[in-house]
């Protein structure tokens, strides 16, 4: 073989070696952006159980705190009234 196309077969390769190298850091920081965002993503998940913890917390007490409806008496004489009013207990 020549040596021209030697030199030309060293070169491809060198340049071959050179975007390899650069596929290979790029891969890296692709991982640590992944990790990162995997970081982000759990906090975040982490922040949203909390705010559904004190909205669960929130609805629990105004539950407790909300009076009953009142119900008036039945008018006198009205069984069919009594009876159902008993029912609701």
């Amino acid at each position: 073989m020549n040596i021209t196309v030697i030199a030309i077969f060293i070169g491809i390769i060198g340049i071959l070696v050179g975007i390899i190298g650069l596929m290979y850091r790029r891969i890296g920081s692709l991982k640590s952006e992944v990790a990162n965002l995997e970081k982000t993503v759990t906090k975040a998940e982490e922040n949203i159980n909390d705010v559904r913890e004190v909205q669960h917390e929130i609805q629990r007490i105004d539950r407790e705190t909300t009076p009953p409806p009142e119900v008036a008496p039945p008018a006198a004489g009205d069984s069919d009234a009594r009876i159902g009013r008993l029912n609701q207990l």
